[in-house]
């Protein structure tokens, strides 16, 4: 079983090309499970994630488009690039990043590392493709911590 993200922005200048793209993928794969979400942020989109077997015909890799590896190289971004406003955020999350490690008894550098946080703070992703394309994010990470990750770095306070 795969997971794949989409997300489908309700503006009429993307709503016509991500819903071509999710209806696309949905012919191309055996739906086992599919989940929904309305995420209000600097710009509001819908978030649908699907579980999904292939089918037996390989898909086109010109439709994989949401954990491709960036065509960039990613920036690492280290302490010194932050502010004082950036540094106090980077606290809050190395906190979450500390408990997390705690629960799952691994060492923190297993959740996130600095340079992670350092470069999520620097970077502000909106969404799952743009955190993707984060120094230190990989599908596995975003799978497992993306929307927590998203949304400490958009909460106020």
């Amino acid at each position: 079983m795969k997971v794949k993200v989409f997300n489908i922005r309700p503006h009429e200048l993307y709503l016509e090309y991500d819903q071509q793209l999710v209806n696309e993928f949905l012919d191309s794969v055996e739906v086992i499970e599919t989940a929904i979400s309305f995420v209000n942020e600097r710009v509001d989109y819908w978030s649908m994630i699907i579980q999904y077997d292939e089918k037996n015909e390989p898909e086109p890799q010109s439709e994989n488009i949401e954990f491709e590896r960036p065509s960039t190289i990613k920036t690492k971004y280290s302490r010194s690039h932050l502010n004082e406003e950036e540094l106090e955020m980077a606290k809050k999350i190395k906190q979450w990043r500390d408990e997390k490690a705690s629960e799952a008894s691994l060492p923190v550098y297993m959740i996130l590392s600095n340079a992670d946080i350092y470069s999520a703070i620097k970077e502000m992703p909106i969404d799952f493709l743009e955190l993707y394309s984060v120094y230190g994010f990989g599908r596995k990470k975003i799978e497992k911590y993306g929307k927590e990750i998203i949304s400490m770095l958009h909460s106020e306070g």
